[in-house]
């Protein structure tokens, strides 16, 4: 059975639909299929009620079928454990997110502040992150072809001396900045 229920948030009303587990009195089907740790059989959804009761559990049905599943559990403890799971896997889904850090850079840049930069990347490698690179071209450098050549190899080099990398996107010179995203190898 889906429920329908709506939260009101200071950013707006959310909708969700949530499946409903039916519990002890709520089942009205005349017949159910109770799963327990000794028993496997149709019966009499009172008789699987008294059944419960006896146990001091509660009867919670599983599925929608023309004879539907119950299980002999304790409601809270069940429920607590699909919200459980339901954090696990949110959890799960959102460590999936892949991080891409950025180093900025340009032509004009010494050798002791590419160093510096460099040594970023490669802890940005180790922690198993993807890393773009920018280099921006400065002033009217960017419209003679030879300099861009020179800007291009120049980050090329920088890339070369990261280790145990691979491009995800090569090297793409747009208006005044070239740009590269690397990952570590074999991820």
């Amino acid at each position: 059975m889906l429920i329908f229920t709506s939260l009101n948030n200071k950013r707006g009303v959310f909708q969700i639909y949530m499946k409903k587990n039916l519990i002890n009195d709520e089942i009205t089907v005349k017949k159910v299929r109770l799963i327990d740790d000794k028993t496997n059989e149709v019966m009499d959804t009172k008789k699987a009620l008294e059944y419960a009761f006896n146990k001091g559990l509660d009867l919670i049905q599983m599925s929608e079928d023309e004879v539907p599943v119950v299980k002999v559990l304790h409601a809270g403890d069940y429920f607590y454990k699909l919200k459980q799971e339901k954090k696990a896997n949110d959890k799960k889904q959102r460590s999936n997110i892949v991080q891409v850090k950025e180093i900025q850079f340009s032509t004009d840049t010494q050798s002791a502040d590419l160093n510096v930069k460099l040594k970023h990347a490669q802890r940005f490698i180790e922690e198993k992150k993807q890393v773009r690179i920018v280099m921006k071209v400065t002033g009217r450098l960017g419209s003679n072809k030879e300099v861009l050549k020179q800007a291009e190899e120049k980050l090329d080099n920088f890339v070369k001396h990261i280790p145990k990398t691979e491009y995800v996107q090569e090297i793409t010179i747009q208006k005044n900045k070239m740009t590269c995203l690397v990952k570590p190898a074999g991820v």
